[in-house]
């Protein structure tokens, strides 16, 4: 279902992007989803699969559509980013693989939602994508912006189909109302499940958010017409100890991440602006302004030595390789050292895990448009001194604690993977 409602709404963000005051006949994306399947229903969880293609009067290039604030019905839930090259045809259509989405029951107050969908035969989804465009070098530079990027609110209803017609969906209306008169027994393996999952997300929206930090990094480009090029970046860091907040080393120097930014360092078509930069960080709710910052001499970034690889950048027709800082990489991790408690925030205990170890959930917090956290839950393994997350996160988790019931076991650097902060 991620990939299916992702070329919806990628459909509806562009078009609005390009023709935001064109009549409905003028819009030039649109999506036809084929099918929507309840392929599988268990005691705990059901199982759906989506079919869907889409069509452009024009041809454009995305990189990738991430999702927020997304419900189903009355029910918030998360979608994985679609992080992949969309090339869009125009008068072609793309058809989609069938792409599943699960529905774990511990994650629902009620089942009411589920059954509405299986009766009514129909999904209401609603929310919020970002779509990211792909321009070339010289087109990005043409609009003053790095990650030129769309935002629409997404309000659909997909149509649920049954196996086995009529008798099927009996059978499932049966099987869902045992599922929620069973989340209501005391010692049933759903209502045990439900209330370790309730304790937990209480911790986490209690305890562990208090931990987390607003950071912003600020810095200045000289390019080669004389013009400066004032650069922010915003994301999340979280307190370890009482002396310390970690990040990712991204957050605190994004140009020896960005590709477009490490090319026209490369290619001296611009400069660092010396002592233009400067890391802030801040509790929720607080001006920025009015939290820590290095300039202040209230922070003291410690990191490691950067590990560098080559990638193409697009330039032109062309494309152009260059050396940038790996991003999931052990060293994508900066310590800052704290001269004074910013605010109430607390320290994350810090929890050891070992190699091989297997989560069925861990949870990681999100950055929201709105500069406040979200929290998120997705299957992870340990491979080294990795946090492979087998369910992709969304760039706006980089910086955050990867986290289990007992504490930090790591911290995200990118969609796939995170560090081991504690062994």
């Amino acid at each position: 279902m991620r990939a299916a409602i992702a070329v919806t709404l990628l459909a509806l963000s562009i078009g609005s992007a390009w023709a935001q005051n064109a009549p409905p006949a003028q819009q030039p994306f649109h999506t036809y989803i084929d099918g929507v399947e309840l392929v599988a229903a268990g005691t705990d969880r059901v199982r759906f699969e989506v079919r869907a293609r889409i069509t452009s009067t024009r041809s454009v290039t995305v990189k990738k559509v991430r999702f927020d604030n997304m419900h189903l019905g009355k029910v918030p839930f998360y979608l994985s980013p679609l992080d992949a090259r969309i090339e869009i045809k125009a008068g072609k259509a793309m058809p989609l693989p069938a792409i599943p989405m699960t529905v774990f029951f511990r994650d629902l107050d009620s089942l009411a939602p589920v059954a509405e969908a299986i009766r009514s035969g129909e999904i209401r989804v609603n929310g919020r994508a970002e779509v990211d465009l792909d321009l070339n070098l010289f087109e990005r530079l043409a609009v003053r912006k790095w990650n030129p990027r769309v935002e629409v609110p997404v309000d659909s209803t997909i149509k649920v189909g049954l196996p086995a017609g009529e008798l099927g969906k009996v059978a499932l209306l049966a099987g869902l109302e045992a599922a929620q008169r069973a989340m209501g027994i005391a010692g049933s393996a759903i209502n045990v499940m439900r209330g370790d999952q309730e304790k937990w997300s209480a911790d986490l929206e209690n305890r562990f958010s208090k931990s987390l930090l607003l950071l912003e990094s600020r810095y200045s480009l000289r390019m080669a017409d004389g013009q400066n090029m004032e650069v922010s970046t915003r994301g999340m860091a979280f307190q370890l100890a009482t002396n310390l907040i970690v990040t990712t080393r991204e957050l605190t120097e994004p140009w020896q991440y960005y590709p477009d930014t490490a090319l026209l360092l490369e290619e001296k078509r611009a400069t660092l602006q010396e002592a233009s930069d400067d890391v802030l960080v801040c509790p929720v709710g607080w001006n920025m302004e009015d939290g820590a910052s290095i300039r202040s001499g209230k922070l003291k970034q410690r990191s490691a030595v950067n590990q560098m690889e080559r990638v193409y950048v697009p330039v032109g027709s062309g494309a152009a390789k260059v050396k940038v800082a790996a991003r999931e990489n052990g060293a994508n991790y900066a310590e800052l050292e704290v001269a004074a408690p910013i605010g109430a925030v607390t320290p994350i205990p810090a929890a050891s895990s070992q190699p091989g170890q297997v989560w069925e959930r861990v949870a990681v917090f999100r950055l929201t448009q709105e500069g406040t956290f979200e929290t998120i839950f997705v299957p992870a393994h340990r491979d080294g001194d990795r946090i492979i997350f087998d369910t992709p996160v969304d760039d706006a988790a980089v910086g955050s604690p990867v986290m289990t019931t007992a504490g930090a076991i790591g911290i995200v650097q990118g969609e796939h993977s995170g560090r081991v902060v504690a062994n």
